[in-house]
């Protein structure tokens, strides 16, 4: 019996001889005094000992290689109390290489007493190296993250923001530490549309996909981000979740969005357009909307508008008529600007009688915007009417005939309407005058008695008493802060006044009753000597009555008070006409003018 447990003490000591020689890692065998007993082959094949060469030798200092301390002094002695130890460390090579282990202390125990210690050094040099350079690749990874504009962003399975970079979190307004965590649904609008394309990048395993759509940031407003997605994958092709590109395109969005409505509407008045309006037509012309109306509408004047006040008068008319027929109209009517001046109604499943409602209501919209507006231009639009029953009358057709319906109307009212907005701008030209209060009288006199003097016919005594009373036509399209300006006026200023003549010019021959003027109201600033304004004429190319009124209107503004000066003495005034006789004045008239004064007019 005491045999056989005696061999079995043999075997078991050479199995764990054979386990000690042959294990895959290093392992030194020391004593309690941290002498080296014994170490396996592939301790002399990592370290590069052999055992004759450091056996009895320290322990920690052999593999410290005369780097202090490195062998960590305490692991050898929690081994040789009792304490199992497994660390991680760098050791030498014989040759003083370093090499990255996993170190294991197990203490060898004899009869309840420690007598040594096992040592295991398994080499992770190249798990070090791997890991460091997957260390130092992840920091490049985020650096590069860090530094691009566009935003990064990672997605688990249940969509929650479990990495990002820096302008990811910007984009929407959070920081980085608010925005991990952050559901995507709650950052975008239209989380659905989102959802199905993670699905579908799920379901095909398609790469990537690219997919716009609004996103809410922090504080609740909207931008427009751009999001190029892609699937995040394991070793095994097991899907882990989503990786994605976002970048802020709002004002690219934005501008494709204006791009797109200036396709189809008018830039000035927000109307669809005439493009637009075509389109409608075509599609219609095969729909089942029969009966369907057009009415054409044309703003009465806007040329006379755009020339005398100007375009941007002009231009607000315009929109005012649009606002007013598009509050006129059916939900389902369709208005478009197809011309300078003329807008189209098409009125979908309508006849003739809801055409004519329609056009009472407009007309009815318009009589109330006149007179809530009794000092502007009144509004006027010319209309024509026309029903297509059904697809027998084509809707081309159909909006000629509108259209002609429409010129009809025009020409009918045309007089009036003209005449509206003329009575209007006499209106204003009163109120100009009125500041000089008797100005318009007194010129008058003064006019008629020079051409009395000089025996001019009755017709052009006519004219030139009509040209005192309105030879300042003009300045009812100068904007009152120039008009009624207290100070000198500045270059510019000057420059837009001395228009006037020309404005006038272009009202009077809109106007019957002083179109026989009109060539007179553009020239009364000429001077004798070429250098007046707008034309540069001279002498008698000047006509007569222009001649007279420039003297009368200058000794008339000379001894009245200006709100820039003081009125001159009746003496000062006639010296200032004799020293511009022959430049700015006619020098024959200056002296019947001055004569006619010297008799006590």
């Amino acid at each position: 019996m005491a045999k056989e447990k005696q061999e079995e003490i043999i075997y078991r000591n050479k199995l764990l001889e054979a386990l000690f020689k042959n294990s895959t890692d290093a392992i030194v065998y020391f004593d309690q005094h941290y002498r080296i007993i014994d170490i396996n082959r592939n301790f002399q094949k990592l370290f590069g000992y052999s055992l004759t060469e450091i056996a009895g030798k320290d322990v920690d200092d052999v593999i410290e290689q005369g780097k202090k301390k490195s062998a960590k002094r305490d692991y050898t002695e929690k081994v040789l109390s009792g304490e199992t130890i497994i660390a991680e460390g760098t050791r030498y090579t014989k040759d003083g290489d370093p090499l990255e282990v996993l170190i294991k202390g197990i203490p060898v125990v004899i009869n309840n007493k420690f007598c040594g210690g096992y040592a295991i050094y398994a080499d992770i040099t190249k798990q070090k190296i791997a890991e460091q350079a997957l260390k130092e690749s992840e920091e490049k990874y985020k650096g590069i993250l860090g530094s691009i504009k566009d935003g990064y962003f990672e997605v688990d399975l249940r969509g929650k923001i479990n990495f990002c970079n820096e302008a990811a979190a910007q984009m929407l307004g959070y920081n980085m530490e608010e925005f991990i965590g952050t559901d995507y649904r709650d950052i975008c609008k239209n989380h659905k549309y989102v959802f199905n394309t993670f699905n579908r990048l799920f379901q095909t395993g398609k790469t990537k996909h690219v997919l716009t759509t609004k996103m809410i940031q922090k504080d609740g407003s909207e931008v427009y981000g751009e999001l190029t997605l892609a699937i995040i994958q394991d070793r095994d092709g097991n899907i882990l979740g989503f990786r994605g590109v976002g970048r802020d395109v709002t004002e690219r969005k934005l501008y494709e969005n204006q791009l797109k409505f200036l396709s189809l509407h008018d830039q000035l008045t927000g109307l669809y357009n005439r493009s637009y309006f075509e389109n409608e037509l075509q599609r219609l012309s095969n729909s089942r909307d029969y009966p369907i109306t057009i009415i054409v509408t044309d703003l009465d004047g806007l040329k006379i508008i755009n020339d005398t006040v100007g375009h941007e008068k002009g231009d607000q008319m315009l929109r005012n008529c649009a606002d007013i027929l598009t509050n006129s109209l059916r939900s389902s009517d369709i208005l478009a600007r197809v011309g300078g001046d003329e807008l189209v109604i098409v009125m979908p499943q309508a006849d003739y009688n809801s055409g004519e409602k329609l056009v009472a209501r407009i007309q009815a919209n318009i009589e109330a915007y006149n007179l809530n507006q009794s000092e502007q231009i009144p509004l006027s639009i010319s209309i024509g009417l026309a029903t297509s029953e059904n697809k027998e009358k084509s809707l081309q057709e159909t909006f000629k005939e509108a259209d002609d319906l429409m010129y009809r109307d025009k020409l009918n009212k045309g007089v009036t309407a003209r005449s509206q907005i003329i009575k209007t701008l006499m209106d204003k030209l009163e109120k100009i005058e009125y500041a000089d209060k008797g100005h318009t009288r007194r010129l008058q006199e003064l006019c008629s008695k020079v051409g009395k003097v000089m025996m001019l016919p009755e017709e052009q005594l006519s004219a030139l008493n009509l040209l005192a009373q309105v030879h300042n036509l003009g300045k009812v399209g100068i904007p009152d802060d120039i008009i009624f300006k207290t100070g000198r006026l500045k270059d510019d200023e000057w420059m837009v006044i001395k228009q006037h003549p020309e404005k006038g010019c272009r009202i009077a021959l809109a106007s019957s009753n002083l179109s026989g003027i009109a060539d007179l109201i553009l020239k009364h600033h000429e001077h004798w000597d070429g250098n007046g304004y707008p034309l540069g004429i001279k002498g008698d190319e000047i006509p007569i009555e222009c001649r007279i009124l420039s003297i009368a209107d200058a000794y008339h503004s000379m001894t009245n008070d200006r709100p820039y000066r003081k009125a001159m003495s009746r003496q000062e005034a006639k010296a200032e006409l004799e020293k511009f006789a022959g430049t700015k004045f006619d020098p024959e008239l200056v002296q019947v003018f001055l004569s006619i004064l010297d008799q006590g007019m």
